[in-house]
C-alpha cells in the first residue's frame, strides 16, 4: 500500500466499521480493518454492517487520526445514504482537492480537505 501512494489511501470501502463506539459495536468491528486504517491513515473510510448503532447514537461519521470514518445505518422506514461529492481542481486526473459528505436522511453535510503531498 505505501508503494501505491496517496490514491491508494483516498477511499476505503470495507463491510464491517473499522471502529467500534459510535459507529458499531465492538462485536460489528472488524479489528483488522482498524489496524490497517492506523498503518496508512486513509482520508475516508465508508462502512455499514452495524445498522443500529450509529442511529442510536445519532452520529454518522467520526475521526480517528486523519480518517473519516462513516457509517450512516439503516432504519426501519427511511432509507439512510451517503452522497459523495468530489472536487477536483482541474479536468486531469489527479486526487481530489476536498470531499463533501451529504448524510441522509439527516440531511447533514461533512466536508474534508485533501492532505496534500501525503
Amino acid at each position: 500500500m505505501c508503494d501505491l501512494g496517496p490514491p491508494s489511501r483516498t477511499i476505503w470501502l470495507m463491510h464491517e466499521p473499522p471502529l467500534s463506539h459510535p459507529l458499531a459495536t465492538s462485536i460489528a468491528q472488524n479489528r483488522d480493518w482498524y489496524l490497517a486504517l492506523q498503518r496508512f491513515s486513509p482520508l475516508l473510510t465508508l462502512s455499514g454492517h452495524d445498522h443500529n448503532t450509529p442511529i442510536q447514537n445519532n452520529i454518522w461519521h467520526v475521526h480517528t487520526g486523519q480518517t473519516t470514518c462513516v457509517n450512516v445505518g439503516q432504519g426501519t422506514s427511511d432509507l439512510h445514504y451517503c452522497l459523495i461529492d468530489f472536487q477536483f481542481q482541474s479536468d486531469q486526473p489527479s486526487l481530489p482537492a476536498a470531499i463533501t459528505l451529504h448524510a441522509f436522511p439527516q440531511n447533514q453535510s461533512h466536508q474534508i480537505t485533501l492532505r496534500l503531498g501525503t
